[in-house]
């Protein structure tokens, strides 16, 4: 195994996989093999190989829109929302 390419972030990753048609393989968050089906095939690592990233909320202190960002906040905890996270790849 060779490593080819460091990113500095996901996006930069996927153009390089898309333009650089000699790379084998690239690691990225699932999202991205989602999103994108017809590019690659998800492959999952070992559970203690595995890096999860988080999807945590935080309301900025000087909001001028504090109740609504509260209820965003809330509107993402909800089942209802959860399910397009779902739907969409990400996982808990």
């Amino acid at each position: 195994m060779n490593i080819v390419y460091a990113a500095k972030n996901t996006g930069e990753a996927e153009k390089k996989w898309n333009e650089d048609k000699t790379i084998d393989a690239w690691l990225v968050f699932n999202i991205w093999g989602t999103r994108n089906p017809d590019t690659a095939e998800i492959v999952k690592t070992e559970p203690e190989l595995t890096i999860y990233r988080s999807m945590g909320t935080a309301l900025a202190k000087g909001t001028k829109q504090k109740a609504l960002a509260e209820e965003f906040v809330k509107y993402l905890e909800a089942d209802s929302c959860r399910k397009i996270f779902v739907k969409e790849g990400w996982s808990q």
